[in-house]
C-alpha cells in the first residue's frame, strides 16, 4: 500500500480521489474540485493499492467559534474505505497519520454515522449530543421571491464565497467562520436549489419547505436582519413552523430546542469544552 497526502495541488491523485469516493459514499467531489472548492485548508490522508485509492479520511482547517472565543479547529471527513478492503485496519493506519498532524491544543471534530460509533473513541474522541431547534410562526408568500444562487454561474460562486469570508458566525457558542468552500461543497451537491440572496442586506439564506414547515439551514449575513420578513419571499405555500439546523440565539431568540439531532453524532478530541446548554454547530458547516 502506498500512503498519500493528497492537497489542492496533486492534480493526479485528486482525479484518483474523486473516482474514489462515490465507491464508499453517494457523493461526488468532481464539480466542487473543479469549481476551485479544494484550497489549501483541505487535504486527504489515503491509501492506493496501485493507481486506486481504497481508503482516506480528509481533514479540513476551520476557524471555529467557542463560548464567543476564535479557536483553531480541524474537522475530519470523507472517512470511508472501498468494501473490498475493509476488515484490514486500513482505516486504524490513516487515522494515526491523520491525527499526528493536528496541534493538541486545537479542537478535532468530526460527524459520524450509526455504523461507525464505536471506532473514534479509540483514537480519545468523545461523543457530544446536539439538538436541533424549532419555533411556531405562521407566514404565507408575498413579495417577489429571492434569487436562487446557481452553482454553474461563477459569478453566483464568487459571491458565496465572498458573503461567507465577511459573515458573522451564525452562533458564538459553537459555530465556524469562513466555511464559504464547505457551502460551495452544499451547493454543488444537495443544496443548490435551496440558497437565496437577499440583495437588500447582501446575506445569503438557505432553506428549503416541506409541508407546512420551513427548515433554515443558514443564515449569512454580516449583520443580523429581520428574518421574519424574509420569510413571505422564502416559501411557495404557508407554514405555521420553523425549524433550524443551528444555534438560532441571533435570528430568532425564541426558538426552542425540540429534539436531539440524530442524523450524524459529532465526536470531539482536545482539551475544549463545549457548551453544557443545547446546542447545534451549523450543519453547512459540516464536512
Amino acid at each position: 500500500m502506498r500512503e498519500l497526502t493528497i492537497t489542492h495541488a496533486d492534480r493526479e491523485w485528486q482525479e484518483a480521489f474523486i473516482e474514489f469516493v462515490p465507491r464508499v459514499f453517494p457523493i461526488s467531489f468532481g464539480r466542487w474540485t473543479a469549481y476551485g472548492g479544494w484550497d489549501d485548508t483541505y487535504r486527504a490522508f489515503a491509501l492506493a493499492d496501485g493507481e486506486r485509492i481504497v481508503a482516506s479520511a480528509s481533514l479540513a482547517r476551520m476557524d471555529l467559534v467557542l463560548h464567543g472565543k476564535p479557536v483553531r479547529g480541524w474537522q475530519l471527513g470523507a472517512v470511508g474505505t472501498v468494501p473490498a478492503y475493509r476488515r484490514r485496519g486500513l482505516q486504524r493506519s490513516i487515522m494515526q497519520r491523520l491525527l499526528a498532524q493536528c496541534p493538541a491544543e486545537d479542537l478535532i471534530f468530526l460527524f459520524a454515522n450509526d455504523s461507525v460509533l464505536e471506532f473514534y473513541p479509540r483514537f480519545g474522541f468523545q461523543r457530544r449530543r446536539e439538538s436541533l431547534f424549532g419555533a411556531e410562526h405562521h407566514a404565507a408568500p408575498s413579495g417577489t421571491p429571492l434569487r436562487t444562487l446557481d452553482a454553474s454561474n461563477a459569478d453566483d460562486r464568487a459571491l458565496l464565497l465572498r458573503i461567507a469570508a465577511e459573515a458573522q458566525p451564525i452562533t458564538s457558542l459553537f459555530g465556524a467562520r469562513d466555511y464559504g468552500r464547505t457551502l460551495l461543497w452544499y451547493l454543488c451537491n444537495f443544496r443548490g436549489d435551496h440558497m437565496r440572496y437577499v440583495a437588500e442586506h447582501d446575506s445569503i439564506i438557505v432553506s428549503t419547505q416541506v409541508g407546512d414547515t420551513l427548515y433554515v439551514y443558514d443564515i449569512l449575513t454580516r449583520a443580523a436582519f429581520d428574518l421574519a420578513g424574509q420569510l413571505p419571499r422564502l416559501i411557495e405555500a404557508p407554514i405555521e413552523r420553523l425549524e433550524f439546523a443551528f444555534t438560532p440565539s441571533r435570528d430568532w431568540p425564541s426558538a426552542e430546542p425540540t429534539r436531539e439531532y440524530t442524523e450524524s453524532a459529532l465526536f470531539t478530541r482536545g482539551p475544549h469544552q463545549l457548551p453544557e446548554i443545547p446546542f447545534k454547530y451549523p450543519t453547512l458547516a459540516q464536512t
